[in-house]
């Protein structure tokens, strides 16, 4: 049924007694159960509890119980430390057993016997605490490295050591010691520079290849004289490279530039100097800044040390964390609440594996952000804009019921304006529904939760976005059917039918079988009586057609009359919808639950080049939006209503755009409410669940002559928050017929707004104001000061991109830059003279 179906084939390949089974995970817990060896046991344990939600407190706790059995404890450290990471991600509020882990990973430190081996595992260790903690590990790393022989490996540990011990001037005395006292100095050299290490680890990987191929060809060919050729052209290859490295770092030194590295130590060592932070940062606007083992040390302690405030600037770059160093970011998400350091821990933990219940609640908070990266990243987490719309990225036996519950519930409360809401629906476009067992817990505890949310009458959606599915989960949820089940959930499983027959998921024996339980349903509990069997733009040239034929429009049943004719002639009714073959019900959901083109602005208006529009028949429309927006109820509203309501106003929204000046001439006109529309505008445009209709309604506030110029600030602040609505803010702000002066004003006021890319939006709408000499002097000075303030500083060195559109490091453009820009184009070119002369002038 769906494509990714070739996992469970793997399970049958591997496992044949998985065939007949739809709890895999009951059975691979049989089969662990019966390990003999304690290493390969616990580690089993804790891998299925990532897995296994019902039972991960319990297979996380016998996980741990049996490392105590696990003899070496290089093995043993392994497992603890697997254990800690995925109880973090599946029990973090359970602080005491972390603590006892952490208790039982010192122990094994103490007890590891292998040089190599005991410095690696104090080399981890460090980041499990903080100052003392990681510094008394590191220096039983350097004691143990006096011990060992001068080989490479001891070389790999020196280099990786040298970075991490940069902020400790004692450790660094220590360290230097050791190298000095290396009895080849080509080590020195591997150890000292930047190519060399890269040389370095090169050298490592041929050596470990090299000795692999010698090892095949002894077995096979005994010819001497190839294997002594073969090695004199690896001595000549390695020459080469030295001398191209050699030469690489003589152009570093020349170049007189401080390395990334010795930028974050510059930041640890006067992180108040703020040309330290400002060099790092122009290079995470250029390529990433990767969350290496230094730069969490250094962040680490820059926040211990309350510095938090000074390098916050650099979070939304900070990306890609290794392994290693997850323990410092787990810290950071459990001991910090509701600040930065938290809201960059949540984002490291959850894109180097995936969502979790803990972390949900500050990402779903990080939607709401004014800094456009930190909001993107978190808006990738939920849906990223280059998946494959045809293929699942996500699975419900990997994300587990927790997990799901909560992005469930967070989706399902009134709290959240539209664009949250659609954010953590869309999770569910490319989830795949993999798991029977998972699908069953999650039944179980929403059907708890219906039950308490019955009694005050509140409908909640949960499984009406199912978008990919397996057999084994299809076969559940139709076996959760045989049982009476309550309308809503039935009619959820609908609506998720009609999204996977869209998809090509069911097929049409599915579908009959679905449609069976359908015929013994009391639909009459159906919160949707009537579906839309039209698209949306043949919706509403239906619509046209009729209001321009129409000859009684003044009688007061005229709406009514017309709404009954266009659920006649466009919908059909929920009970005879059962009734319908697999083709209609397709057609049926394409219409309902998706937008018939990606520019559906510009196919309306395409379509009205087939109409004229008078006085009377845009007032009428108009009449009729009134009337549909009086009776919005955002998302408590029909989806029939919902769809009706959006198609009238991206319908007047697109003849206003045509005949701007018979929109103005109604509105302005002394029987309208004016006030009445812009508020009902202001409504559908923070809680429509649509973004046509939510940008037809900034388009309409735009068009109109209002003297409230905070009602258009609220409506474009609003607006530019939204990626996919940004659209309908080119096409708005042309129309805005306001007081500039007043306007302009408050457009400064927003301008501080910590979102680079509303202000680049602002300041396209101030330059086009100067331009057409639409503002008097003072108001230009007025532009031209901020300006000239805001050059310069640091929060100005912000990226501008979209999320759709310029995804990828490196960005386009800075904020200085457009501040810069605006500058000279308002200003003249004597503005650029004079921004030199301000910058010479601050340098001297």
């Amino acid at each position: 049924m769906s494509k990714g179906s070739d996992y469970r084939q793997i399970c049958d390949h591997l496992l044949p007694e998985l065939s007949n089974r739809t709890n895999i995970k009951e059975v691979l817990l049989e089969k662990i159960q019966s390990m003999r060896n304690s290493y390969y046991k616990s580690r089993a344990l804790s891998q299925l509890a990532q897995f296994y939600d019902e039972k991960s407190d319990e297979l996380l706790n016998e996980s741990f119980k049996v490392t105590k059995t696990i003899q070496k404890p290089i093995l043993k450290f392994q497992v603890l430390e697997n254990i800690f990471s995925i109880a973090h991600y599946k029990e973090v509020k359970h602080k005491l057993f972390i603590k006892e882990i952490l208790n039982e990973l010192v122990l094994s430190c103490d007890s590891i016997d292998g040089h190599y081996d005991r410095v690696i595992a104090s080399i981890r260790l460090s980041f499990y605490g903080s100052r003392d903690f990681r510094k008394i590990y590191l220096t039983n790393a350097i004691e143990t490295l006096v011990k060992m022989d001068e080989d490479d490996e001891k070389i790999k540990l020196i280099i990786k050591l040298k970075s991490l011990i940069t902020i400790y001037d004692d450790l660094q005395i220590s360290l230097n010691g050791i190298i000095e006292n290396l009895k080849n100095k080509t080590h020195n050299y591997f150890i000292n520079s930047y190519y060399g290490r890269i040389l370095f680890a090169e050298k490592l990987n041929v050596d470990t290849l090299h000795s692999s191929l010698l090892v095949s060809e002894k077995l096979g060919n005994d010819n001497d004289n190839e294997q002594n050729e073969d090695v004199s052209n690896s001595t000549e290859i390695q020459a080469l490279f030295m001398l191209f490295a050699q030469l690489n770092d003589i152009k570093l030194t020349l170049g007189k530039t401080d390395s990334l590295n010795q930028l974050w130590i510059n930041l640890f060592k006067d992180s108040d100097n703020q040309s330290n932070t400002e060099k790092i940062l122009k290079i995470a606007l250029d390529t990433e800044l990767f969350f290496t083992p230094q730069v969490a040390i250094i962040i680490d302690e820059l926040v211990r040390n309350g510095k938090e405030d000074r390098i916050s600037i650099l979070f939304p770059y900070i990306m890609k964390p290794s392994n290693e160093v997850l323990p410092i970011v787990h810290r950071w998400f459990t001991d910090y609440n509701n600040n930065q350091i938290k809201k960059l821990a949540a984002l490291l933990l959850t894109e180097a594996k995936h969502v979790f219940e803990a972390a949900i609640d500050t990402i779903t908070d990080l939607l709401k952000s004014d800094n456009d990266q930190m909001r993107y990243r978190a808006q990738r987490i939920f849906q990223h804009p280059e998946r494959d719309v045809e293929k699942p990225s996500k699975r419900i036996s990997v994300i587990g019921e927790k997990t799901l519950m909560k992005i469930l519930q967070k989706r399902s409360t009134k709290e959240h304006l539209p664009r949250i809401q659609t954010y953590l629906k869309s999770f569910f476009y490319d989830l795949l529904w993999d798991d029977p067992k998972v699908f069953q817990n999650l039944y179980e505890n929403v059907t708890k939760l219906r039950e308490r949310n019955s009694a005050c009458g509140r409908r909640m959606g949960f499984f009406n976005n199912i978008n990919f599915i397996n057999n084994d989960t299809w076969n559940s949820i139709m076996q959760t059917l045989q049982s009476p089940s309550h309308p809503s959930y039935v009619e959820e499983l609908f609506h998720s039918t009609m999204y996977l027959m869209s998809l090509g998921q069911i097929p049409r024996e599915n579908w009959n079988e679905f449609a069976k339980v359908l015929s013994v349903t009391d639909t009459s509990q159906f919160k949707e009586k009537l579906y839309f069997v039209r698209k949306d733009v043949r919706i509403m040239e239906f619509i046209l057609n009729e209001v321009c034929g129409s000859t009684n429009m003044s009688d007061e049943t005229y709406f009514e009359i017309l709404e009954l004719k266009l659920i006649t002639q466009t919908a059909v009714k929920i009970e005879d919808l059962l009734q319908s073959d697999y083709a209609v019900i397709n057609n049926i959901g394409s219409c309902n639950f998706y937008t018939s083109t990606e520019n559906l602005n510009q196919a309306v208006l395409d379509m009205l080049n087939d109409f004229s529009i008078n006085i009377d028949i845009m007032g009428n429309l108009i009449k009729w939006l009134i009337q549909k927006m009086k009776s919005f109820k955002g998302f408590d509203d029909t989806l029939f209503s919902m769809l009706l309501c959006g198609d009238l106003l991206s319908l007047v929204s697109a003849c206003a755009q045509k005949e701007d000046y018979l929109y103005r001439k109604i509105t302005n006109s002394q029987d309208f409410d004016k006030g009445q529309m812009i508020k009902l505008l202001e409504k559908i445009l923070n809680n429509h669940p649509y973004y046509p209709a939510r940008g037809s309604s900034f388009i309409l506030l735009s068009a109109m002559d209002n003297s409230d110029h905070k009602v258009i600030i609220n409506a474009m602040n609003a607006l530019f928050d939204e990626n996919v609505v940004k659209e309908y803010s080119a096409i708005g702000i042309p129309l805005i017929h306001l007081s500039p002066n007043e306007f302009i004003d408050d457009l400064l006021k927003s301008l501080k707004n910590e979102s680079a890319i509303k202000a680049y939006e602002i300041l396209k709408i101030l330059t086009q104001y100067a331009l057409n000499e639409k503002i008097d002097a003072n108001t230009k000075s007025k532009i031209i000061n901020y300006l000239a303030k805001e050059i310069g500083e640091l929060k100005s060195k912000k990226p501008i991109s979209y999320y759709y559109t310029d995804i990828k490091i490196p960005f386009t453009t800075t904020l200085e830059n457009e501040l810069y820009k605006t500058w000279i184009k308002i200003q003249g070119l004597s503005g650029k003279t004079q921004y030199y002369t301000n910058v010479e002038a601050s340098k001297e």
